[in-house]
């Protein structure tokens, strides 16, 4: 499979994660939950670690993504890598909300990404309209 065809698994908030810090799946992983879902860019998680305060890590892209490699090892010691708690990968499929299937709509009816944004409004620009529509046609197959 290449970095082109890789798919993400779909990670919802509320869901409980492990969390490897340094994006090492030899290491420990810590405690962590879903808190937010960022396209193309992974997901937000907050740590839950055996000693300490909860933080928060963003843009945490899944442990078997390839795009992994493309990290610095900075960006890897900040950001970690995330993976399902053994057992509680989650089956059920999320339904649209209202602004995905508007999304999908503009798309199917030919409009580009820099013209959907416009249409939307409110914060969306082309490149979070791109990574929006491909996550959303992703799990639609």
């Amino acid at each position: 499979m290449t970095k082109d065809e890789y798919c993400p698994p779909t990670c919802y908030p509320g869901t409980p994660v492990q969390w490897y810090p340094g994006a090492n799946k030899h290491e420990r992983p810590a405690a962590a939950i879903c808190i937010a879902i960022q396209g193309g860019s992974g997901i937000s998680v907050e740590i839950k670690p055996r000693s300490g305060m909860p933080s928060r890590k963003h843009g945490v892209l899944h442990i078997a993504d390839p795009n992994l490699e493309k990290r610095s090892d900075e960006m890897k010691a900040s950001r970690g890598a995330w993976d399902f708690v053994p057992g509680l990968r989650p089956t059920q499929v999320k339904p649209l909300t209202d602004q995905e299937k508007e999304l999908l709509a503009y798309s199917e009816a030919g409009k580009n990404s820099a013209e959907i944004a416009e249409l939307l409004g409110g914060g969306w620009n082309h490149q979070r309209v791109s990574a929006t529509l491909s996550t959303l046609k992703k799990r639609r197959t």
